[in-house]
């Protein structure tokens, strides 16, 4: 007898974490043999390999914690979710196959066929779940790995001989599974904090004004009650050249940001690396955060359904019931699929001794037509606040492009909780995109960048003719 893995081919020996994976083995009898009473025993190790490791076969002391490690399953009639052992919650429908051992010890035996004639071949599913990996996107340093071995024990009898004889055969084939996730995202926050032109005055060490650079830190800080946007993108994995899985929505919290039904079809039906970007807002606050002050920057929920592949083998002669009319294999669609969820980069969140607001009339300007600027500086603390105020021109003297007016330096005296307009009047010289003066005000007391615009773009502004 021998065996082919028809599923490999196209999955590249992966298979998707969060659903039920179909492998379809091939038993085609020999020529001259005829295969009675055709049993399958099933064993198994699960473990854990670094990323960074090439496939191949698992490390044995490594081993996967007994809740999330993959388990080979078959279909059942129940309509209640399955609990194997108080911890592995199965999908509907679907029940732990009995034939399957998970250590050196012989498993139970069951049965695949009566018969299987000289010449013959069927197909067998092997069907394993695996829940989706507890530990979050970005913070994975390994993944989970299964090796397998399938044991085909049969009688080999002569065609037309005594059904009562036969030799006892063992086919042994073996297999190794990698699991992959069904997509992979990526954050991208906008500046925060210290990273902004109005930083407030943090007390935090990328914010010092002697200190280092806030782009420099790979802490990511923000200011109580600051709005943070971030970019999300989504891309689906790829089993071989085929994709793993397709977007049905994609929500943060309570908000929906994408649904396939009400848009294009470009990840409802996606190509091996089409990427989905997306965009939201999160309201930072303290007292919502864990210890540390350490809030994650949202929580993307992904709604998905897998992309089976069809069989493309020539099956017209081949015994094709097992798979009970559904020539699919590779990851099945169930009734229910848990969401998949991303948590974005940890942010620590901190008070602003200090907050402002800008402000210009008329928004777009022109040419030799004066405009003013206001920043409004409001003291949030209990204390008597002296602050520093510079306007910078980056532009060359002798050929401004703005004219200004206005204390271009300055000691500001703030008294507790009092709010303060700075006012500038500017006038440009040329049209079009242009840089307009950089302010800083830096706190005394703190010895931090409060504005600190010279490293940001949002100082370019739109110049009419």
């Amino acid at each position: 007898m021998e065996i082919t893995d028809l599923t490999e081919a196209q999955t590249a020996n992966t298979a998707v974490e969060g659903t039920v994976n179909r492998i379809v083995l091939k038993l085609q009898a020999g020529a001259d043999e005829d295969c009675r009473d055709i049993r399958v025993v099933l064993k198994c190790i699960n473990s854990r390999k670094p990323l960074s490791e090439s496939p191949g076969e698992p490390s044995p002391a490594n081993v996967v914690d007994f809740n999330e490690a993959p388990i080979f399953v078959r279909r059942s009639q129940r309509r209640a979710t399955a609990d194997v052992a108080g911890s592995v919650v199965l999908p509907v429908g679907w029940a732990l196959r009995e034939d399957v051992s998970n250590d050196v010890s012989q498993g139970v035996a069951s049965s695949l066929a009566p018969l299987l004639g000289a010449g013959q071949s069927l197909l067998m599913p092997l069907e394993i779940f695996c829940p989706l990996d507890r530990q979050p996107g970005e913070a994975r340093t390994t993944f989970r790995s299964t090796s397998y071995e399938v044991l085909i024990l049969y009688k080999k009898l002569h065609p037309g001989g005594n059904a009562g004889a036969g030799d006892e055969v063992t086919v042994v084939r073996n297999g190794c599974i990698d699991w992959i996730t069904p997509f992979s995202a990526r954050f991208f926050p906008q500046p925060s904090g210290p990273r902004k032109a109005f930083p407030g005055g943090i007390l935090h060490a990328s914010n010092l004004v002697s200190g280092g650079s806030a782009t420099s830190s790979g802490e990511l800080v923000a200011a109580n009650n600051e709005i943070v946007r971030i970019r999300c993108v989504l891309e689906t994995n790829g089993l071989g050249t085929n994709v793993a899985a397709k977007v049905k929505s994609v929500s943060d919290g309570n908000e929906v940001l994408y649904s396939s039904s009400s848009s294009n079809i470009i990840m409802h039906q996606p190509r091996l690396g089409t990427k989905l970007s997306l965009s939201y807002s999160v309201t930072l606050q303290k007292h919502a955060a864990a210890s540390g002050n350490m809030a994650p920057l949202g929580t993307v929920s992904v709604d998905w359904t897998p992309a089976s592949l069809a069989l493309h083998t020539d099956l017209d002669s081949t015994d094709a019931s097992a798979l009970n009319g559904n020539l699919v294999h590779g990851p099945l669609a169930l009734e229910k699929m848990v969401p998949l969820t991303f948590q974005g980069p940890l942010c620590r969140i901190m008070d602003a001794p200090f907050s402002v607001k800008l402000s210009q009339r008329p928004s777009l300007p022109k040419v030799c037509s004066p405009f003013c600027i206001k920043y409004r500086v409001t003291n949030n603390t209990a204390k008597s606040q002296s602050l520093k105020l510079a306007m910078n021109s980056d532009a060359d003297e002798t050929a401004p492009q703005f004219l200004a007016s206005g204390k271009m330096k300055e000691h500001l005296e703030l008294a507790p909780f009092e709010e303060r307009t700075l006012n500038f009047t500017l006038m440009s010289m040329l049209a079009g995109e242009i840089l307009r003066p950089a302010m800083t005000l830096t706190s005394d007391r703190y010895q931090t960048w409060v504005v600190n615009e010279t490293p940001t773009k949002s100082r370019y502004l739109f110049v009419m003719p």
